[in-house]
């Protein structure tokens, strides 16, 4: 008795369906042509896909880092670092000639307006009111959401990033964001090496100002004097002479 392997039965099966298969698509066919005398139209039916995002597109300022969605936005952000007028004496530029006229007081000493508290002075009666906030404590302006308050309304704004979360100012090196420009500043230098704060006693070199000066605290410390002796005392030897 011959016994036919699992390999041919599986061969005669798939032939078996294709024919089959053939037999119905021109059933169908023959059908078709019958009732309405005409040959079908075969049409591939595609799935289609979901549309892939793009990744957003990000404007950054040169200057101070700040990102902006859109490139008219960066345009109008750049106008603020335009500065066109330069001091003669250090290079600080300014928007207006004006701010470099009320700057040059401080490089001819030319500072009008005293503080009857401390005797310092300043170079406008607006600075000097700012000042005098210092001595009274007087903070006007208050935070909606914790109740903090402050001197001056551009410390409040920086305040209300942390509530926010807002972090405009991005790192173009490592992506890290920041809240404050002056911050992402000073971070850069982690990047570019910059140690711009030097100790004048042993010369070692600092890229945060606070670092340095909490560094300069250890050489104004004075060693303290041990007033205890060191090391155990030395034993004596006492002679009794009994009597």
């Amino acid at each position: 008795m011959l016994f036919s392997s699992p390999v041919s039965e599986l061969e005669d099966f798939g032939v078996f369906f294709v024919v089959v298969c053939l037999f119905t698509s021109f059933s169908i066919v023959y059908m078709f042509v019958f009732f309405t005398g005409e040959l079908p139209k075969w049409t591939l039916i595609q799935e289609k896909s979901e549309p892939k995002a793009s990744p957003a597109t990000v404007h950054m300022c040169g200057e101070c880092g700040m990102d902006f969605p859109e490139k008219d936005k960066l345009e109008e952000h750049r106008e603020t670092h335009w500065k066109p007028f330069a001091c003669p004496d250090c290079g600080k530029r300014f928007k207006h000639n004006k701010s470099v006229k009320m700057h040059m007081r401080l490089h001819s000493g030319d500072l009008p307006y005293l503080c009857s508290e401390c005797g310092k002075t300043c170079v406008t009666m607006e600075m000097l009111k700012k000042h005098k906030l210092t001595h009274t404590g007087e903070k006007n302006y208050h935070c909606d959401q914790c109740g903090r308050a402050f001197l001056q309304s551009y410390n409040l704004n920086l305040h209300l990033k942390t509530h926010t979360g807002e972090r405009s100012f991005l790192c173009s090196i490592c992506g890290k964001r920041y809240s404050r420009a002056d911050t992402l500043k000073v971070h850069l230098r982690v990047h570019t090496g910059e140690n711009p704060y030097a100790c004048k006693i042993c010369g070692k070199c600092f890229y945060y100002y606070q670092g340095y000066q909490a560094h300069v605290k250890i050489h104004d410390k004075k060693p303290k004097t041990s007033m205890r002796t060191l090391g155990r005392p030395k034993q004596q030897l006492i002679v009794v002479n009994k009597q």
